[in-house]
């Protein structure tokens, strides 16, 4: 049995009330003694035994409880100042946790290895292009603007681009989610899908997202804009992320712990659209898988439902922006 504070206290109380009933006890039967039997010794003597008992009861008493006084300073000088409230002891688990936590990571790690503020379309476009060429296994982005740059020659030669990356590094995996917003992305991403028709380039892979039927809330970000290739990332400005608003500086981070996060979610969004494709009614429906591998949905009846999303207003008069 574990001997607790609580328990050597209550112990300390019945050996206290023992010593005391004993010395009452004697005190009471030398007075019955001294009544019957007085003239076997002198009134002194039992006045004197009867001293002596209580004295020796008093003592222990008072000794005993000297000892204890000393142990409970000593422990208080010991201990630290306890705070019994709730709150106090639920931040004091909090800040266990954190520094149990904490002490699991190594802080003083560098894991940013570069990062800075892009801040013109004509420069995201040129990092772009440096990233994607020296990319050795993933090129992951969304991509949810109308257009990558109001104008239709950059605007083609950025797919271009990719589809001669992918024949040219088959070791890449490159996987694009889009939204469709107008009438000219839309045509460009059809002329697309059209030309992986016959399989020959596997690692290309697109999605459509129908970000009309992705759940958002007003204390979270919209869908999150993000380019990867590889360990490095470039965080799209979350102000941009649907159409209404042009080019604003964005973030890139070269870092492997960073990039794997956001691919992360970049795998969660591509598997929720795969699930939505086949199994959501097409009013419900996330998004559809355009092209993965070598397969190709191509179908007329997913190209009306992608035309069927934008809204009329961005359809004809997007090069008037």
């Amino acid at each position: 049995m574990k001997k607790t504070p609580e328990y050597i206290n209550k112990l300390k109380g019945h050996i206290l009330l023992v010593i005391n009933i004993i010395g009452l006890v004697i005190t009471l039967l030398i007075s019955v003694y001294n009544h019957f039997a007085s003239k076997l010794l002198s009134t002194e003597i039992y006045l004197l035994i009867y001293l002596s008992a209580s004295g020796l009861t008093l003592g222990i008493t008072i000794t005993l409880c000297v000892i204890d006084m000393q142990r409970q300073i000593k422990t208080k000088e010991a201990m630290p100042e306890q705070k019994n409230t709730k709150k106090d002891v639920v931040e004091q688990q909090s800040s266990e946790k954190t520094s149990s936590l904490l002490s699991s990571f190594p802080l003083n790690e560098n894991i940013i290895m570069e990062s800075r503020i892009i801040r013109s379309d004509l420069e995201f476009y040129q990092l772009i292009d440096s990233l994607r060429d020296r990319a050795q296994k993933r090129a992951y982005s969304t991509y949810y603007t109308v257009t990558p740059i109001h104008n239709q020659r950059i605007d083609v030669s950025y797919f271009d681009k990719d589809v001669s990356f992918c024949k040219s590094h088959p070791q890449v995996e490159v996987r694009r989610i889009i939204t469709i917003h107008s009438e000219r992305k839309f045509d460009m991403c059809q002329k697309m899908v059209e030309r992986f028709k016959d399989g020959s380039i596997t690692n290309f892979h697109l999605a459509y997202l129908n970000i009309n039927n992705f759940d958002e809330y007003d204390y979270q970000p919209p869908v999150m804009g993000m380019q990867i290739f590889d360990d490095e990332i470039i965080i799209m400005n979350p102000k941009v992320a649907r159409i209404t608003s042009p080019f604003k500086p964005c973030l890139y981070i070269k870092s492997k712990e960073i990039a794997d996060i956001f691919a992360s979610y970049h795998d969660e969004l591509w598997n929720k659209i795969a699930n939505s494709d086949k199994n959501d009614h097409p009013k419900k429906k996330l998004g559809y898988i355009l092209k993965d591998g070598t397969e190709v949905n191509n179908t007329e009846a997913v190209w009306d439902f992608i035309k069927n999303q934008v809204k009329p207003q961005y359809w004809k008069n997007e090069d008037k922006k």
